[in-house]
Order: structure tokens, then sequence, then C-alpha cells
């Protein structure tokens, strides 16, 4: 049970993330800049933002788009900087 809630709580700060980029707010990006320095990888937070708009009920369009930025984002973070990386990913994203 601790285990749901910690996932919950984990997706509810991934929610709020995706409604910013939604809603083309570009103080997203400092939101993501603080769950970097809080410790998550940027692994964790295309995960995160992929379970989401996964188990939203938007648009399947609106979602394809979504996942292919989040996706190659994921992919090029063993390679770029993360601050770099999510900076590319929110304004691919907005």
């Amino acid at each position: 049970n601790k285990l749901k809630m910690q996932v919950q709580l984990g997706l509810k700060e991934y929610e709020n993330v995706l409604n910013d980029i939604l809603n083309k707010n570009v103080g997203v990006l400092s939101n993501l800049h603080g769950l970097l320095h809080e410790g998550h990888s940027m692994k964790d937070i295309c995960v995160g933002l992929h379970d989401v708009i996964i188990a939203s009920e938007m648009e399947n369009k609106t979602k394809f788009k979504l996942l292919r930025t989040i996706g190659e984002s994921e992919w090029r973070s063993t390679t770029m900087t993360p601050k770099v990386l999510l900076s590319w990913m929110v304004g691919q994203l907005i």
C-alpha cells in the first residue's frame, strides 16, 4: 500500500508537469530542473511523463507527438547534459 501511494504521488508530480506543458507554461522548465536537483534522473522524468501520457484521455495524435519527443529525450539522455536536454525537450513540447 505504501509503495502504491509513492507511485501515485510521483505520477501526480509528472501530471502537473504535463499540464504545464499542455498549457504552454514556460515555468515548467524550472519545475523540471527542480526534479533534477531532487535526484530524479532524465530517464525517471521521461518514464514518469510517458506513464502519465499513456494513462491520459487526450487525443491519440497528441499523445504520439508528445511520446515521440519524450522517447527521443530519453534516448539522448546518455550523451547530453540533463539541464540542456530538458530545455530542448520543453522547447519541442511547448
